[in-house]
């Protein structure tokens, strides 16, 4: 069945199991297919997987030949397909919680729940984690890269000599990144995802300051865990991948947050 454009949402079927029982889509096939979806765009998006490791298993020479051409292209174009997976990444971080707010806010059970999908909502969100966070994390990446490797080597050499352990450098800098990143970061996005829905600069100002700080400190113990990860990772170019995969799952939370019901405030 063809998608129809119905003002904001997108209502589509799935398959043909799924005709007669109601618009959108079942909540549990969302999940499968964006799982299924998310982990394939991910092998192709990102260099994973090499030709070398397909060679170890038992397909074809042009099958491998093939690969090899395309992650040689892929390679002389990361950003182009870096961007590609973080826009993938943001679109189903907010179908995920749509998803989830569905749930939530009904009782019937997940096999039979249908989503609409918010189109809308989910170019939206989409957009505030690239201006807030997709872009500025890779600037952010490369400057605590770049800033190590200058103050190492004019520190004491004790001092040095601890901090370039990678445990401890990562640990620094998931600390730094903590403090000065992230309440920038998501307080970008809780700003412009306001913007974007209508709000005031005053209006926008004021979400900002009701949900920032539950942002960060439901973040501190996620983040923490994950940017020990992440900066454990030796080279700063494929620090944004790692964080790609990360933050989809923030990038859900933080969706529900700035879209969930407002205190009643005038917004003027």
């Amino acid at each position: 069945m063809e998608p129809e454009e119905s003002g904001n949402v997108w209502e589509q079927e799935m398959c043909d199991e799924d005709v007669a029982v109601g618009p959108g889509l079942r909540v549990s096939r969302i999940y499968s297919c964006l799982g299924i979806w998310y982990a394939l765009g991910t092998v192709i998006l990102l260099p994973l997987v090499e030709a070398r490791h397909l060679a170890m298993l038992p397909l074809m020479p042009s099958v491998v030949g093939g690969w090899s051409t395309f992650a040689s292209f892929r390679d002389r174009n990361l950003f182009t397909f870096l961007c590609a997976h973080e826009v993938m990444n943001d679109i189903c971080s907010d179908v995920v919680a749509q998803a989830y707010t569905l749930q939530q806010a009904t009782e019937t059970s997940t096999s039979e729940q249908r989503l609409a999908i918010d189109v809308r909502r989910v170019a939206r969100s989409t957009s505030s984690a690239m201006l807030a966070d997709d872009f500025p994390f890779l600037a952010w990446s490369r400057f605590l890269h770049d800033a190590f490797l200058h103050y190492l080597a004019r520190l004491p050499a004790g001092v040095s000599t601890v901090l370039a352990r990678p445990f401890i450098q990562a640990f620094t800098k998931m600390v730094v990144t903590q403090l000065v990143y992230e309440p920038v970061s998501s307080g970008g996005y809780l700003v412009i995802q306001a913007l974007l829905k209508g709000r005031s600069w005053r209006g926008a100002v004021s979400e900002l300051r009701r949900k920032l700080y539950g942002a960060w400190r439901n973040g501190l113990v996620y983040w923490s865990l994950a940017h020990v990860s992440i900066f454990m990772i030796p080279y700063w170019w494929l620090q944004p991948l790692a964080d790609n995969v990360a933050t989809m799952f923030f990038n859900a939370y933080l969706s529900i947050l700035s879209n969930a019901e407002a205190d009643e405030e005038d917004d003027e």
